[in-house]
């Protein structure tokens, strides 16, 4: 059962909605889990052309939700390399420019952060629909 992400197959396409509306769209290791599986059986299936990564009418997506992150001042170095290497949530920023079949994005209200990483690692501008967005890449003005 699907709880972070919406999945609706429409000709030949799969739409992958970010289904976190309280937190913005924010990517937690569940809702990159849920991503990742999905991404993997539309890769594995010839009748199927790419997927269509959306969110809501608010926001695409904000990135990654800190919310639920230990914060451990004393190991705090150690910590971030452990979560660099091992968390699923940075996993899809790896796989989508390796992805084999088209991706678009839909984007739709806020693309924050990663939010906007995933925007832009998308196929190019042609296939991404922008409608009411709003872009902001981290540490810029």
């Amino acid at each position: 059962m699907l709880e972070d992400i919406k999945v609706d197959r429409q000709d030949g396409w799969i739409e992958v909605a970010i289904n976190r509306p309280g937190k913005l769209n924010a990517i937690r290791e569940q809702t990159a889990s849920e991503s990742l599986d999905v991404m993997n059986q539309v890769e594995n299936a010839a009748e199927l052309r790419g997927p269509i990564i959306t969110g809501s009418e608010k926001a695409f997506c904000t990135g990654v939700d800190t919310s639920e992150q230990k914060n451990e001042p004393d190991r705090a170095f150690e910590l971030w390399r452990r979560r660099k290497r091992s968390r699923k949530v940075n996993q899809p920023f790896r796989v989508l420019p390796e992805f084999t079949k088209s991706v678009i994005a839909a984007v739709e209200g806020y693309a924050l952060g990663g939010g906007f990483e995933i925007a832009l690692l998308c196929d190019s501008s042609p296939r991404v629909r922008l409608r009411n967005s709003a872009y902001r890449r981290r540490n810029s003005v």
